[in-house]
C-alpha cells in the first residue's frame, strides 16, 4: 500500500494481490467495497483525476476478476513522484467495476515503468 500511496477505507476488503518484480515492479490488486466508499478510497489515496467511463481494453486483472465481462467500468490514472521510501515514480491505473450495484471491485495497477 505504501508503494502506491494507497489508503483503504475500513469497509474495503483486499480480494487479491499479485507482484511481479525485477528491474521494474508491478503490483496488481483487486479491492472490494461498497459503491459509496470509492470516493473515499480515491481521496485518501491522493487520486485527483476523475473517473471516466472506459470500455477497455484493460491491463491484466487478478485471476477470477474478468474485466472483459464487466458491464460498467470507470477508470483513472496518475503518477506519484519519488518521495520518502519511494525512490522512483509510481504510475497508478485504477479501474472501478460497478457491474454489481451493492459491491464494487476496484482494480489497481501500480508500476514503475
Amino acid at each position: 500500500m505504501r508503494f502506491g500511496g494507497l489508503v483503504l477505507p475500513d469497509s474495503a476488503r483486499v480480494l487479491g494481490v499479485r507482484h511481479t518484480g525485477g528491474l521494474d515492479r508491478l503490483y496488481t490488486l483487486a479491492v472490494g467495497l461498497p459503491p459509496a466508499d470509492v470516493g473515499e478510497l480515491l481521496e485518501r489515496s491522493g487520486v485527483t483525476e476523475p473517473l471516466t467511463p472506459d470500455p477497455g481494453p484493460f491491463m491484466t486483472p487478478i485471476d477470477g476478476f474478468d474485466l472483459g465481462q464487466a458491464q460498467s467500468v470507470e477508470t483513472t490514472e496518475d503518477v506519484l513522484p519519488p518521495s520518502g521510501d519511494r525512490k522512483s515514480q509510481v504510475f497508478r491505473r485504477i479501474a472501478v467495476d460497478r457491474s454489481d450495484p451493492v459491491w464494487v471491485v476496484v482494480h489497481i495497477w501500480l508500476f514503475t515503468t
